[in-house]
């Protein structure tokens, strides 16, 4: 299986929900491309 590593540009409302999807989602998707996703980091243009 393939190791794919992800960085997320914005973590609004559209990142936060991808990231969601994805963990949601994970077994399904490891299933179907084959591939180990891995969110590692997270571009946010203010911390709060």
């Amino acid at each position: 299986m393939n190791k794919v590593v992800i960085g997320l540009l914005g973590y609004g409302t559209v990142g936060s929900g991808v990231a969601s999807i994805l963990r949601t989602n994970r077994f399904d998707i490891n299933c179907r491309t084959h591939a180990d996703l891995t969110i590692k980091k997270a571009l946010v243009r203010n911390l709060r």
